[in-house]
């Protein structure tokens, strides 16, 4: 249960996050990731518009890493049969590289709603 110190400081610390400019999200995948989504789900909450992705792997890839970024509503999450919806094109780290620095990002969809979750 949370004292009421700890709960006076996280309500605190929330309105100092809501004053800053920039929030980042950080998906980190397993060592070793396999093709196929990946299980890692986040909820960002705040509003807000994507601005950039940058993708980077531990190691050099021998072939083309491809990566997909997809949200849905909250409300739709435990319905099977709703569709993730793509919010960039494909971020392409290229064989040889550790990251996609320098590759320009279509952002296909970049609004940010607190009720959504990221894959």
């Amino acid at each position: 249960m949370i004292n009421s110190l700890e709960y006076h400081l996280s309500k605190r610390n929330e309105k100092k996050i809501d004053k800053l400019k920039y929030k980042v999200v950080v998906f980190i995948l397993p060592v070793k990731s396999v093709a196929g989504v990946q299980n890692n789900e986040i909820r960002f909450p705040f509003d807000g518009k994507v601005e950039d992705v940058f993708a980077s792997c531990k190691t050099v890839g021998e072939t083309d890493t491809i990566i997909s970024v997809e949200k849905i509503p909250l409300s739709s999450l435990e319905d099977i049969s709703a569709s993730w919806e793509q919010i960039v094109n494909n971020v392409v780290i290229t064989t040889g590289k550790r990251s996609n620095n320098g590759n320009l990002i279509n952002i296909v969809n970049n609004d940010i709603n607190k009720m959504i979750i990221y894959e």
